[in-house]
């Protein structure tokens, strides 16, 4: 019978294998922080603007009402 050799940890398929599996998590949640934060702040953004149109218009009707009177 042959003699097995030892591997290195370094050179095993296996490690080689977690550490593939390892990067395409790693690149997976760095993809959707990315995406993520981009569309919350696309929807923070609007929803900042909306509020800002809403009290402009309502403090621009209070004015018109208050100069009419």
């Amino acid at each position: 019978m042959g003699q097995k050799k030892k591997v290195k940890l370094t050179q095993s398929m296996m490690f080689k294998l977690v550490g593939l599996f390892a990067a395409g998590i790693l690149l997976a949640a760095i993809l959707l922080m990315t995406i993520s934060v981009e569309q919350s702040q696309k929807a923070t953004r609007s929803l900042v603007q909306n509020y800002m149109l809403s009290t402009a218009e309502s403090n621009g009707y209070i004015v018109q009402t208050v100069v009419s009177t």
